[in-house]
């Protein structure tokens, strides 16, 4: 059995999105409906996917496989960060992305003064 560093852990895209969220916001999460927060974390992972390896486990082998830029570049995220639309129409779920990649693009979003989801209503 290898034991990853923290860093190198898979997070969910969903959860991952969430915490990007949570760090990003001007204001916290108060009362939602279910819909608006699905909106509300397909947007974050958008941000995700446009700065950070998306990782998805390959059907036929078993393992995780990076998703590379091209897959990416159209894909647009839905369900609530649970699942991608590829341009050519592949429907993807499985989604993470590493720990690490996570504090990094967080970093990064927050260095750019982005205002992420100042005018959501959570």
């Amino acid at each position: 059995m290898t034991s990853e560093r923290p860093e190198e852990q898979h997070i969910g895209l969903s959860t991952a999105s969430g915490i990007a969220y949570d760090q990003l916001a001007e204001r916290k999460r108060g009362v939602y409906d279910a819909q608006h927060f699905s909106e509300v974390l397909n947007m974050a992972a958008l941000a995700l996917i446009r700065i950070v390896p998306i990782y998805v486990i390959d059907t036929g082998t078993g393992e995780r496989r990076r998703l590379t830029d091209a897959e990416l570049l159209e894909a647009q995220v839905t369900q609530g960060a649970t699942m991608l639309v590829l341009a050519d129409g592949r429907n993807v779920k499985d989604l993470s992305l590493l720990r690490g990649d996570l504090t990094a693009a967080i970093k990064i979003l927050k260095g750019t003064g982005l205002k992420a989801f100042s005018s959501t209503r959570l």
